[in-house]
C-alpha cells in the first residue's frame, strides 16, 4: 500500500511539473507569423517607400510592343470575325432543348470554330501603347458548373491564342462539381494537349462561384490572377493593358471593357456605343448599375484610352495581384453561390487602401444568358431566405455603416433574414484600418446620388390586401411597363412586397407604381427622384392618388385596378398594408467558426477553473470544520483541484493565444483524463449490491477502532453485521455504549447487542447513493472533456481571420 501511494504521489508531482513547464515555455515562444497584425509584406511595409515603376507609355503612330502583326488572311466559316450564325430550321427542336439546358444556343456554338476570329473593337489609340516588358506573370482562373462544351473550350482557346505567352503562366480551371459526362474524362483528355499551361481542379462538393474562385486563387501560381467566366472570348492584346496598372501599383484592381456575345447567334458586338466611357455604381437595393464617366474623372486623363477609376465592377471579369487579393481575405466566405461579391470586393478594396480601374484597351466578349440554367442544389439549405438578398445583407452590414438603412428602406424584408456570423469580416475590417463608407461615398462614389438619391423612410410596407376579395396586389413577375394585377396572398414577399415612403413613392424593388382611370401600372422609377403621388390613410384605408385626386379601386365585377372618385363606403377602395414576418423553425446549431470555437473553449476552461476552486475550497473547509480528518483524503482533493486548475489555465491561454504547443499538450492530457474519468464513472455506476458489500467490508476491515466508533455514532448503528463478535475477529466493533440509541435504556442496549441496526444496513444506502452521484458527475465531466478534445482538435486546424485573412478556408 505504501509503495502504491508513493507512485501516485510521484505521478501527480510529475504531471504538475510538466504542465507548469509547458505553460512557461509556450508563454515565451514567439507568436505565429501574422498574429501581431501583419497581413503580408505589403501591408506591413505600408509606410515604406517603394521604387516607382514606369507604366504604359503612349507613342503616337508607333505600333505598341505587344500588338499582333496585321494578317492578310481572311477566315471563312460559321461565326468567323464575330458574325452571327443561325441554326437551320430543322434544328429548332434541338435548339429549344439546349436553350433550356444551358441558357445558350449550344447548337450554334458547336458549329463555330473553337478558335474563331473576332473583330478588334478597341479604340484606335489602343494600338499605340507601349507596355513594360517585365509585366507580372498571370494565372487566368475559370470556374464552371455544367458549362457547355464548346463555350468552355472557346474561352480557353481565346485566352491561349491572344495572350503573350511570357505573361500567361497558366489557365486554372475549377470544376464546381459538374455532373455532365463530357466534362469529366473527355475534358481531361482534351486539355492534355496544352501540357501544364492548363490545369484542372475539381471541387468535391458544390461550392458555388464565389468560393470556387477563392479556391482557384489558392491553386494559382501567377503573380496576378485574372477571373473570367466560362463563356467568354478575349479580344486582341487584352492582357498587357490589364497588367500594366497592377505592375505600377499592386493595390489596383483592373477591369476590362465587356462586349456582348449574343446567346442565340453568337454575334460579337460592343455593349457601349461610340467613344463614351462608363463606370460601375449601384442603387440602394444593391443592383449593379453603370453611369457615364464624370467630368472630374475624365479630366484626370491625358488620353481617351487611359484607364480610369470606378467605384464598383460587374463582378465576372477582372485582374488583381494574387497576394493582395488573399491579404484582403479574398471573398467573404459567408457569401454563398453568387451575388453581392462584386460589391463586397469593391467596397473592401476602396475602403482599405486600394482602387479599381476600368481599362478601355482591354476588351473581353461575354455571353449573357437569358436565365440561370441550373439550381443552387443543397447550398440553398444553408440559408433561410433568398441567397442573393442575404449575400447583399452581409455586405451592407459589414461595409456600409449607417448607409445600410437605405438598403433596408429599399428591401424592408431583408432586415429579417439571418445573414450569419460576420464577426470575422468586421475584425478584418478593423485590422486593415479601413475607411468609412461615408468616405467612399464622398470621394469615390459621389455620382451615385445623382441617379439614386438617399431613400426616405417607409411609412408603410408589406403586402397590400383588398378588403373586397382578400387578394393582394401583385406585379405578376412582369417587367415594366406592365399592368399590376391581383392574386392570392402568399405571404412570401417577392412580387407582393410594396413600400410607400414619406415622399409618396409607391414601389416594389427598383420599380414604381402609377395609375390612371384604366389601369394600375408598373413602371421604372424616374432616376434621381424618390417622391410620388400616393397617400394612404390607415383609418379610412383609402389609397389616394394626389395628381388625379382619386382613389385606387378594385372593381367587383371585372377585377380591374383603376382610379375612381373616393368612396369611403366602397370595400373595393379599402386596402390593408400588412407587414410580413418571416416564420423560421429554430434549430440547434453547432458552433463552427474560428471565433465561436475559441469562445467555447475559453468558456469550458473557465468552468473547469471554477470546479478546481470548489474542490480546493471543500478540502479547506473540511479541515476547518473537522469533517475531513484524513490528511491523505484532503491532500488528494487539493492535488486534484490544483491539477485541474493548471490544466484549465493551459487550455485558457492556448485558446486565447491560439497557441499550437499549448493546445496540443492540453488536448493530449485532456484525452487521457477523459479515458480515466470515463472508466471510473462507468465502474461506479456498474457496482452491484455484492460489490458494494465487499467494498464496505474491506473498508470496515481496514478502519481503526476509533473510526468504527465514529461511524457507529454518526449512523446510529452498532457493529458491521454483528455486534457481539469475538475480540480477536477483525470485524469486531467497539462497544455500542457510545451509540445514542443504545444509551437511552438498558433495553435498547440489549437490542443493539442482539438485533439492532447494524452499520452495513446504514452504509449500504450511503454507498449506493455515493456511487450513483459520483458516476453521474464523472460521466458529465467526461462528456465535457470529450467536447473539449473535439473543440481543441478543430480549433487548432482553424485560422484566425484577423491574423490570417488569406487562409480562412
Amino acid at each position: 500500500m505504501k509503495v502504491i501511494g508513493l507512485k501516485k504521489g510521484r505521478v501527480i508531482k510529475v504531471c504538475l511539473a510538466i504542465i507548469i513547464l509547458i505553460c512557461i515555455v509556450a508563454f515565451f515562444l514567439p507568436k505565429p507569423k501574422g498574429y501581431d497584425g501583419s497581413l503580408g509584406s505589403a501591408l506591413a511595409n505600408k509606410g515604406r517607400s517603394l521604387p516607382q515603376r514606369q507604366g504604359a507609355v503612349f507613342k503616337k503612330d508607333v505600333l505598341g510592343n505587344f500588338e499582333p502583326q496585321p494578317s492578310d488572311t481572311v477566315r471563312e466559316g460559321p461565326g468567323e470575325n464575330g458574325k452571327a450564325h443561325y441554326a437551320r430550321p430543322e434544328d429548332q427542336n434541338e435548339v429549344a432543348q439546349v436553350m433550356m439546358e444551358y441558357g445558350i444556343n449550344m447548337v450554334v456554338s458547336d458549329q463555330i470554330a473553337l478558335d474563331r476570329s473576332i473583330p478588334d473593337k478597341r479604340l484606335s489609340e489602343c494600338k499605340f501603347w507601349q507596355y513594360p516588358a517585365d509585366l507580372p506573370t498571370t494565372s487566368v482562373i475559370i470556374v464552371f458548373h455544367n458549362e457547355g462544351w464548346s463555350t468552355l473550350l472557346r474561352t480557353i482557346h481565346s485566352v491561349l491564342n491572344r495572350s503573350p505567352p511570357q505573361f500567361l503562366k497558366e489557365v486554372v480551371l475549377v470544376d464546381d462539381y459538374s455532373d455532365k459526362e463530357n466534362l469529366k474524362g473527355d475534358l481531361e483528355d482534351y486539355i492534355r494537349q496544352f501540357g501544364q499551361k492548363v490545369r484542372l481542379y475539381r471541387n468535391k462538393q458544390r461550392e458555388g462561384l464565389i468560393r470556387s474562385r477563392t479556391y482557384g486563387a489558392q491553386y494559382a501560381t501567377g503573380e496576378v490572377i485574372v477571373f473570367l467566366d466560362a463563356h467568354c472570348e478575349v479580344n486582341t492584346n487584352w492582357l498587357p493593358p490589364l497588367l500594366s496598372p497592377i505592375y505600377v501599383n499592386r493595390t489596383i484592381m483592373t477591369v476590362p471593357v465587356i462586349d456582348g456575345i449574343d446567346k442565340d447567334n453568337f454575334e460579337y458586338r460592343p455593349v457601349y456605343q461610340g467613344d463614351t466611357h462608363f463606370r460601375g455604381i449601384f442603387e440602394w437595393g444593391m443592383l449593379y448599375k453603370e453611369t457615364e464617366l464624370p467630368e472630374q474623372e475624365a479630366k484626370k486623363r491625358k488620353y481617351h484610352s487611359e484607364p480610369y477609376k470606378s467605384p464598383t465592377h460587374a463582378g465576372g471579369l477582372f485582374a488583381i495581384n494574387r497576394e493582395y487579393f488573399l491579404e484582403l481575405g479574398a471573398y467573404d466566405p459567408g457569401l454563398l453561390v453568387w451575388g453581392g461579391e462584386n460589391f463586397e470586393l469593391s467596397f473592401k478594396i476602396w475602403q482599405c487602401g486600394g482602387s479599381i480601374e476600368w481599362v478601355p484597351c482591354s476588351r473581353v466578349g461575354h455571353i449573357y444568358r437569358g436565365f440561370m440554367p441550373y439550381s443552387f442544389g443543397k447550398l440553398v439549405e444553408k440559408r433561410k431566405g433568398p441567397i442573393v438578398t442575404i449575400n447583399y445583407k452581409r455586405v451592407v452590414e459589414v461595409w456600409m455603416d449607417d448607409y445600410k438603412e437605405y438598403f433596408y428602406a429599399r428591401e424592408p424584408m431583408a432586415r429579417q433574414y439571418d445573414h450569419g456570423d460576420i464577426s470575422g469580416q468586421l475584425a478584418l475590417k478593423e485590422r486593415l484600418q479601413c475607411k468609412s463608407f461615408k468616405w467612399f461615398m464622398d470621394n469615390v462614389a459621389y455620382d451615385v446620388l445623382y441617379k439614386f438619391p438617399v431613400l426616405p423612410k417607409n411609412l408603410f410596407w408589406g403586402e397590400i390586401r383588398s378588403m373586397l376579395t382578400g387578394q393582394c396586389l401583385d406585379t405578376m413577375s412582369s417587367h415594366p411597363p406592365s399592368i399590376v394585377g391581383m392574386s392570392h396572398c402568399h405571404g412570401s414577399g417577392g412580387n407582393q412586397v410594396f413600400r410607400l415612403n414619406a415622399e409618396g413613392q409607391l414601389g416594389v424593388g427598383e420599380r414604381c407604381i402609377n395609375a390612371d382611370t384604366d389601369h394600375m401600372k408598373l413602371v421604372f422609377c424616374t432616376l434621381g427622384t424618390v417622391d410620388g403621388p400616393w397617400e394612404y390613410n390607415p383609418t379610412s384605408k383609402l389609397l389616394f392618388h394626389k395628381h388625379h385626386q382619386k382613389c385606387l379601386e378594385l372593381s367587383h365585377d371585372k377585377g380591374n385596378l383603376n382610379l375612381q372618385p373616393c368612396n369611403n363606403a366602397s370595400n373595393g377602395q379599402k386596402w390593408i398594408f400588412r407587414e410580413l414576418v418571416i416564420i423560421t423553425v429554430i434549430k440547434l446549431k453547432m458552433c463552427g467558426g474560428f471565433t465561436c470555437s475559441r469562445n467555447a473553449l475559453i468558456a469550458l476552461n473557465l468552468l473547469y477553473i471554477v470546479v478546481s476552486f470548489i474542490l480546493i475550497s471543500v478540502a479547506a473547509y473540511g479541515i476547518v470544520a473537522s469533517f475531513l480528518t484524513s490528511l491523505a483524503i484532503v491532500g488528494g482533493i487539493i492535488a486534484c483541484g490544483v491539477f485541474l486548475f493548471l490544466l484549465s489555465l493551459m487550455g485558457l491561454i492556448g485558446a486565447a493565444r491560439h497557441s499550437q504547443v499549448l493546445l496540443f499538450f492540453y488536448m493530449i492530457i485532456l484525452f487521457l483524463l477523459f479515458v480515466v474519468q470515463f472508466s471510473l464513472a462507468c465502474a461506479c455506476l456498474a457496482f452491484n449490491e455484492d460489490q458494494q458489500y465487499k467494498l464496505a467490508y474491506e473498508g470496515w476491515h481496514q478502519a481503526s477502532m476509533g473510526l468504527r466508533n465514529e461511524t457507529q455514532i454518526y449512523f446510529d448503528c452498532c457493529g458491521f453485521q454483528n455486534a457481539t463478535l469475538p475480540e480477536h475477529d477483525p470485524m469486531q466493533a467497539p462497544s455500542c455504549s457510545s451509540v445514542p440509541f443504545c444509551q437511552e435504556s438498558t433495553e435498547n442496549m440489549k437490542i443493539c447487542e442482539d438485533s439492532g441496526d447494524t452499520c452495513w444496513m446504514k452504509l449500504q444506502k450511503v454507498i449506493n447513493n455515493a456511487l450513483r452521484i459520483t458516476g453521474g458527475v464523472g460521466l458529465f465531466f467526461s462528456f465535457t472533456e470529450f467536447i473539449g478534445v473535439w473543440l481543441t482538435v478543430r480549433y487548432r486546424n482553424q485560422k484566425d481571420p484577423r491574423s490570417n485573412p488569406h487562409a480562412f478556408l
